[in-house]
């Protein structure tokens, strides 16, 4: 029998109550949240009890989450962007969505509306930034859930990026550049539209498009001298972007090429003549199309083409020679307006067998460096008749470069060079080659890289007249020492006072050959040892010296005068202020008869504060003063008031 607390159980469609053998079974199909409780079964006077609890964690359809895994949803900018996602799970639910790891809150644009089985997110007049990963995250009592989704607002393409670069201007054609834009729009390019203006219209026309994976574009219908801007448009599915404006263009005139630089012979022989050149530095209105090789025989002023057409590439090889004879060459460069300036002419080969290569050079070396300036020497190398060496061709390359670059636009007849306009503390690899009318002989190359800077020399000071070891400065005068050297490379320079670091009033300046120490108002502090040392990879060296600063000392205190022996007269004095900080500062006595107006001294460099005077004559009056001296002069005097007198019967001082 039941309590009277509890309902009493019979089977239904979702209830069987069942008893195999000696055991009870209460089966629940289809559980639901209202099945929740505690069961009890009583038989006999006998009872048990057991507690049911029903979960019902957060749950999203899986066919739900099927389509918002494998589907990317499409929202055109500028439209509303709904996402509504159903779920199933206990009350009470929290939901949230997230962007990109942030989580989402309701604004003016976007509003979460919740029910007890969908959530619902809405983004009005969407824009590219909305696109994303949006997370949807369930939380109840029983558990968790998320699932991701992707976002996507379409728009149309920003602007392609530039700035606009003009790749060839001539009379005929304009052709330039830009960049694909950052941003797509989210759907791909599908060409970019160029439009044109000239300069004064108001109106632009289309004059042309090109696919997606060309940013560059030709426009030949130009006329020189005109004035124009040019836009470029990027579209996509979604429509043009905004376009990308050139500068104004001018079309340009005719304008030819400048002359080719460089030209040289590479080869001779009896049947043909090999010449290079290198590309004018100046190619007119347009690009290189080609060259003219021109030939006359030496000593005439007659020059011939070599070819009926312009041909390409920076070497040719004229066939057109007779054995024998000797030649010169010249090259022309043609672009779209026509032939330009013709360059220098080689120098005159002939065409022969070639003459054997000269031999490598020897004994290559570094005579000198500066920190702009390399010198180079070498000896000849070894020759017989058919390999004499005409000159030498000096090349260098950079430190990081793997091109050689002649250094010497003339050939170097002598065995001797120096490169000039070098970086300083600049690294130069360096090679010699000597050549002749059969060619350029083998490279000898240094072996190491040089530095452009002078030789290695340890620090070393120039004892020249302005440097002393000591030095006399007035207080409150400026102090100025300057120290030249020589070291390379330059040194790390030190100045120190008594051994301890400058004080902060004290400046010092140091170039690559001297170093100066300027204290601008001097003080008594500033006396002292000083030391300057200089050091770099090559040695060390220091130099000292005193520097006293001082100043005419102040005069020495109230003056006694005692006669501690007979017939004689101590005079003893206060010291000057000065006397603790200057030891330098010494005294000086003078004595003067009373009869007579003129001082002398009777004590000189006395170094304390008493002095005996021997010299007295009984029954004479006498004055005395007393001054202090340095090295910059004396002191006002110190005198007695009272004249001092030595009876004649027993010294004795009459006031």
């Amino acid at each position: 029998m039941l309590a009277e607390s509890y309902d009493s159980i019979t089977s239904g469609d979702r209830i069987i109550a069942a008893q195999e053998g000696a055991v009870q079974k209460l089966t629940i199909q289809n559980v639901q949240e209202e099945d929740s409780g505690t069961y009890r079964f009583e038989a006999d006077g006998g009872k048990t009890e057991a507690s049911l609890f029903i979960e019902d964690p957060p749950e999203f359809d899986q066919d739900v989450l099927n389509q918002l895994g494998n589907k990317i949803t499409l929202v055109k900018a500028g439209d509303t962007a709904i996402v509504k996602v159903p779920f199933s799970g206990k009350s009470p639910m929290k939901v949230s969505w997230y962007k990109d790891g942030e989580e989402l809150f309701e604004d003016n644009r976007i509003s979460i509306d919740n029910s007890k089985n969908v959530t619902q997110l809405s983004i009005s007049n969407c824009n590219r930034k909305d696109s994303g990963n949006m997370t949807i995250k369930l939380k109840n009592e029983c558990g968790m859930a998320s699932t991701d989704m992707s976002l996507l607002v379409t728009d149309k393409p920003q602007a392609p990026q530039g700035p606009v670069e003009v790749l060839e201007n001539s009379e005929s054609c304009i052709s330039f550049k830009w960049k694909a834009p950052k941003d797509d729009g989210g759907q791909p390019i599908e060409h970019y539209e160029i439009d044109r203006q000239q300069v004064g219209r108001k109106t632009w026309t289309k004059v042309g498009e090109v696919d997606k994976s060309t940013t560059t574009f030709s426009f030949d219908k130009v006329e020189p001298g005109k004035k124009y801007k040019f836009k470029v448009l990027a579209v996509n599915s979604e429509g043009i972007s905004e376009g990308l404006v050139s500068d104004i263009i001018t079309a340009s005139r005719k304008a030819v090429p400048g002359p080719p630089e460089n030209p040289n012979i590479l080869n001779a022989n009896s049947n043909s003549i090999t010449i290079s050149w290198t590309p004018p530095r100046n190619t007119g209105d347009s690009k290189i199309i080609g060259y003219i090789i021109e030939k006359r025989k030496k000593g005439s002023n007659t020059w011939s083409a070599v070819t009926d057409i312009p041909i390409t590439g920076n070497e040719w090889t004229v066939t057109d020679v007779v054995e024998g004879l000797e030649y010169e060459f010249r090259v022309i460069a043609v672009n779209f307006s026509g032939p330009g300036e013709p360059s220098s002419e080689t120098e005159a080969v002939f065409a022969r067998e070639a003459m054997k290569l000269p031999g490598t050079v020897r004994d290559f070396r570094v005579t000198d460096t500066t920190y702009s300036t390399i010198s180079l020497a070498w000896n000849p190398p070894i020759y017989q008749d058919n390999n004499v060496p005409k000159g030498y061709i000096v090349e260098m390359k950079t430190s990081g470069s793997t091109t050689w670059t002649p250094c010497n636009t003339a050939d170097v007849g002598l065995t001797s060079y120096t490169l000039k306009g070098l970086t300083k503390m600049g690294m130069y690899y360096l090679r010699v080659r000597a050549f002749n009318d059969g060619g350029m002989g083998e490279p000898i190359e240094l072996d190491n890289y040089i530095l452009a800077m002078p030789p290695p020399v340890g620090p070393k000071f120039i004892m020249d007249g302005s440097v002393k070891g000591f030095m006399v400065v007035k207080e409150g005068n400026s102090i100025r020492v300057r120290m030249p050297f020589e070291a390379s490379p330059p040194p790390q320079v030190v100045w120190l006072k008594g051994g301890f670091p400058l004080s902060e009033q004290a400046t010092v300046t140091s170039t690559n050959d001297d170093t100066q120490l300027i204290i601008p108002v001097s003080q008594r502090s500033d006396s002292g040892i000083y030391s300057v040392t200089l050091k770099n990879l090559h040695g060390q060296e220091s130099f000292c010296f005193e520097i006293r600063v001082t100043d005419v000392p102040k005069p020495p205190g109230p003056v006694t005068l005692d006669e501690n022996v007979p017939y004689t007269v101590t005079v003893s004095w206060e010291p000057s202020k000065d006397e603790p900080l200057d030891d330098h500062l010494c005294y000086v006595v003078m004595k003067r008869d009373s009869s007579r107006l003129n001082w002398h001294t009777v004590g000189d460099n006395i170094y304390n504060n008493k002095f005996t005077d021997i010299n007295i004559v009984p029954g004479r009056n006498y004055y005395f003063r007393v001054l202090a001296k340095n090295d910059m002069g004396y002191s006002e005097s110190s005198d007695t008031r009272e004249p001092w007198c030595i009876s004649k019967q027993r010294g004795k001082q009459l006031f």
